[in-house]
């Protein structure tokens, strides 16, 4: 890379970040692509390099590492790159270098224009049409390169951003004007990483490339990125988004004086994200007035680089996740984890042992998300696609700081018995808030069931009155029990059921070669303490009423055996999970002639059972795979 690495300058200066802080409060206050690979597809990859900006940026050298590597027929490489100062904006059809080490630019300058407005999306819309008309392909990869501030914007000129709104307007009307989306956008810049800029522009995109952290000043190393590209002009766009994280952190791991992050982003799973962190946001604003402080608190110690406020998101959901809140927080916390993890496909890291910025990225999960302040210096956060969500309202207020409400209402709980089943059992629990409630109140009880490998939502119920029946739901359950006046909580309390009585029914239907077979067989559920529990046949299946606690557990996993009545050997098996709907199976039978090997032990079978069971208990609990 180039000697401009020395100078530790990254794409994202504190000076720039200051500027343009002030300058977005004073503006307020005035390809579809697939990810499969195809047989000879071309590419056209459109460098976008904003260079009319302090502090200077080495553009002539990523423009030399472009013309690094091997150019192949179906690969092109077009750069419109305006540098510092007046009337010198060009547009380079990127040539090959065969004499790498000399730094002239041997690319061919197209007439273009004399001086582009990089900050404006009217002149990236007209870039992109204007590349894909001298160069049509396949896959359309566009590279945003220049200063980065975050959920600001990228690509400054001079003292103007060119902000998430105008970036996003720009792909839009270039998109329409070519009739299809881009295949990727890479953001060689600083902290654009994030839920903001994903959700700005995820219906023009299917992929982005990104960091959620401060870029060195040398940026992506082009050379290796685009050779990978060039050698297998058939992989996938997904693979080449790895490949390019790949490059960079490879590259950082010898070159940098930071730590350094990179991710791939599916645009399209960003709905999903938006939705799950919707419901999560809608939750902690309605607690906010009980725990505040606990969710401010997870916000404050969060990872954070260039911006306190913008937390790493895995970091924050991950501290929300161990503080102490209410249950149906932590549920959908989980769910909010999920879907991130389907967004963030790839992802690596390098953690500099004495970085020149002082930052690690030890907790570092891929994105990042800021939580604006209430004070009017973030109001063009409001522009943003993502205000649009619950979590813009949450988010301004785990940023304030407010005192809490003291949580002390206890609701009661009594047992019943239903007169119908005359088993002397309690099956409802009643939930009574006391005292005189204001009108308007809501009373809410999230129930959840606690099973072998955790606990899960069963069923959730609202009421205008101070008394909820807790029925349908059985076993062991646990109750998260509030109390809201104009979406705002003023009481929780969690409840422990230790037992509701309840039956769920199995069905099993018996087929061999097709044909349901309605006798000369015995099929069993089979615990693991051995106790086996036969089935009768009944209106064409194998069926049984199982008494929860007494027979089995619900969420537990069990084994299902059908033997042969004529020589008792085992000629079939499956195994199944017990919710309160109950469950169904199907199993094909074979002939005792016909035994292999295929039909497993009933110890083997056990273990398998026992096994995931373990898996299901990991994914219940929310753990996350740690991505590198």
């Amino acid at each position: 890379m180039s000697d401009s690495a020395n100078d530790a300058t990254t794409k994202c200066s504190v000076a720039l970040i200051i500027v343009l802080s002030v300058l977005a409060s004073a503006a307020c206050a005035s390809g579809s692509g697939s990810a499969e690979a195809l047989q000879n597809e071309t590419w056209t990859v459109m460098v976008y390099m904003a260079a009319d900006a302090l502090p200077e940026l080495p553009w002539a050298d990523d423009i030399n590492e472009m013309e690094d590597f091997d150019h192949v027929d179906g690969l092109n490489v077009v750069a419109l790159v305006d540098p510092y100062g007046p009337d010198n904006t060009m547009l380079l059809e990127v040539a090959e270098d065969p004499n790498w080490l000399d730094p002239t630019i041997v690319s061919e300058e197209i007439p273009y224009m004399d001086e582009a407005d990089m900050s404006s999306s009217g002149t990236l819309a007209q870039f992109i049409q204007t590349a894909y008309e001298m160069y049509p392909a396949d896959r359309l990869v566009l590279v945003l390169w220049g200063h980065g501030a975050g959920w600001r914007g990228v690509c400054p000129d001079g003292y103007d951003l060119l902000t998430l709104p105008e970036l996003g307007m720009g792909l839009k009307n270039a998109t329409e004007e070519i009739g299809r989306t881009l295949d990727m956008v890479i953001v060689d810049s600083c902290a654009e990483g994030t839920v903001e800029c994903m959700y700005e522009i995820r219906e023009y995109a299917d992929y982005l490339v990104a960091s959620e952290k401060s870029v060195q000043a040398d940026g992506l190393p082009y050379d290796s990125v685009l050779g990978a590209l060039s050698a297998d002009l058939g992989q996938s766009v997904e693979d080449f988004g790895r490949a390019t994280v790949d490059g960079f952190i490879d590259w950082a791991l010898f070159g940098s004086f930071y730590s350094a992050t990179m991710a791939l982003y599916d645009l399209p799973a960003m709905d999903e994200l938006a939705a799950r962190l919707g419901t999560l946001s809608q939750l902690g604003y309605k607690y906010d007035r009980l725990f505040d402080d606990q969710t401010r608190q997870a916000l404050i110690d969060a990872e954070s680089y260039d911006d306190d406020w913008a937390a790493d998101v895995g970091d924050f959901a991950g501290r929300l996740r161990r503080a102490d809140l209410p249950l149906e927080i932590k549920d959908s916390i989980l769910r909010f984890v999920l879907a991130y993890a389907n967004t963030t496909v790839y992802f690596r890291t390098y953690s500099h042992l004495n970085p020149a910025d002082g930052q690690s990225v030890e907790n570092a999960s891929g994105a990042t998300i800021y939580a604006p302040a209430a004070n009017g210096t973030d109001a063009t956060y409001a522009d943003l696609q993502i205000a649009s969500t619950p979590w813009y309202e949450f988010g301004l207020v785990v940023r304030t700081d407010d005192a809490q409400t003291p949580n002390d209402l206890e609701v009661e709980l009594t047992y019943s018995d239903s007169p119908d089943d005359e088993d002397d059992e309690w099956d409802t629990a009643t939930l009574t808030w006391p005292g005189t409630a204001y009108p308007g109140t809501v009373f809410e009880a999230w129930v959840f069931g606690s099973y072998p490998g955790g606990i899960m939502l069963v069923t959730t119920i609202t009421s205008s009155e101070q008394q909820i029946d807790v029925s349908g739901a059985f076993g062991h359950l646990l109750v998260a029990a509030s109390a809201s006046l104009d979406g705002s909580a003023v009481s929780y309390q969690e409840i422990d059921i230790e037992f509701l009585n309840g039956t769920v029914e199995l069905s099993v239907e018996v087929m061999r070669q097709g044909v349901l077979q309605v006798d000369g067989y015995e099929v069993a559920l089979l615990r693991p303490d051995g106790v086996a529990l036969v089935l009768e046949f009944s209106d064409g299946s194998y069926r049984r009423e199982l008494n929860v606690s007494s027979e089995v557990l619900l969420g537990g996993m069990y084994a299902l055996e059908v033997r042969d009545l004529d020589t008792g050997d085992v000629v079939g098996w499956d195994r199944v999970i017990l919710w309160e709907s109950g469950a169904q199976r199907s199993i094909e039978v074979i002939a005792p002639s016909e035994k292999t090997n295929d039909i497993m032990p009933l110890a083997i079978v056990l273990i398998i059972v026992a096994s995931a069971a373990s898996v299901a208990a990991f994914a219940l609990l929310g753990r996350k795979p740690r991505k590198s």
